[in-house]
């Protein structure tokens, strides 16, 4: 399995273990939410990552992956379920151990957000985030 496809698989297993009220009404996605869907949810992607390489070999190289998850809401209600969304994935994620399969976490780090958006009656926003990890028996 590539890097990309376990990082991905780790977010969702992560996310899928979360007690209900943590979770989203309408579910997290990976890159993209069906059309039809409304309600709360989050699309997260990948968007771009590293390799850090110190003294040893490819398997001692400190791999960064950059993760943006888009939080979307059709309830117009002000931003309210927004701000909601945001402590539940920021209380879910924020410097918790993701394990990704082959790999040791390091940590995986909130590292900004954008401005709350509202379009067409759709709130939304984004959070970034940095995963950082190493080769290993997680």
């Amino acid at each position: 399995m590539d890097i990309l496809n376990s990082i991905c698989s780790a977010v969702m297993t992560h996310y899928n273990s979360l007690d209900d009220s943590k979770k989203f009404n309408s579910g997290l996605y990976f890159c993209s939410a069906p059309q039809e869907t409304t309600g709360d949810y989050v699309v997260f992607d990948y968007d771009g990552g590293s390799t850090d390489e110190y003294m040893g070999g490819a398997d001692d190289a400190i791999q960064l992956a950059d993760l943006r998850f888009s939080l979307f809401t059709t309830v117009d209600d002000g931003g309210f379920t927004l701000s909601e969304m945001i402590d539940k994935l920021t209380d879910s994620f924020d410097w918790r151990d993701i394990q990704i399969d082959g790999f040791v976490s390091i940590k995986f780090q909130r590292t900004g957000n954008g401005p709350v958006l509202c379009f067409d009656g759709i709130w939304q926003t984004t959070i970034l985030y940095e995963v950082m990890f190493i080769k290993g028996d997680g």
